[in-house]
């Protein structure tokens, strides 16, 4: 069937893909061998208002994120889950997302728009803020420590983008090209 060269071909090729595939597998320019933990604790606040899915939206952005580079990941959301690293530990502060008002004024200008009369609700809307720890070795001190503040002023009818935005802004520094260097300042809160 398989000759000795084939096999040793299939082996060089199946070495080649590893390596290339571990490449990407990689948080803050550190390499990742093993699942990564995301924990994710949320304040009463938002666990009240929390009615699109803007959480659900955050780690669903992240764990895709992660699995777009080669990473499987494991979500823990009990307060006494501490597993060990690799581990992103996301604590959701504030979440404030678009309200019935906000919503009906918002298409009652889209309705007063043909006559020249246009218009939005000022005001922070469908905005998430977010602290995120990154914990890479087993010293316990985070390789990352910053807050996220996604949302604000957007005009998204999809009720939970500041969930998605905040993701997206967390990946966006996991996975840096200059990552190294983020890696090395642990904390801007």
């Amino acid at each position: 069937m398989f000759g000795a060269s084939n096999v040793r071909g299939l082996v060089v090729v199946g070495l080649v893909c590893l390596s290339c595939g571990g490449a990407r597998q990689q948080i803050l320019g550190q390499p990742v061998h093993q699942q990564v933990a995301v924990v994710v604790h949320i304040s009463e606040e938002v666990n009240q208002a929390d009615e699109a899915g803007g959480v659900a939206q955050l780690v669903e952005t992240v764990e895709a994120g992660l699995k777009d580079h080669g990473m499987l990941s494991e979500v823990y959301t009990a307060s006494d889950d501490h597993p060990p690293p690799p581990r992103i530990d996301l604590n959701v502060l504030f979440w404030s997302e678009r309200s019935t008002t906000s919503r009906q004024l918002d298409g009652a200008a889209m309705a007063l728009a043909p006559l020249g009369i246009v218009g939005l609700v000022i005001g922070p809307r469908n905005r998430m803020i977010v602290d995120c720890k990154v914990f890479l070795s087993a010293d316990g001190k985070p390789s990352m420590n910053k807050r996220f503040d996604a949302g604000g002023f957007t005009i998204s009818p999809d009720e939970a983008a500041a969930g998605s935005n905040a993701g997206s802004e967390i990946l966006s520094a996991l996975f840096a090209k200059n990552s190294a260097l983020a890696a090395h300042s642990t904390s801007d809160l």
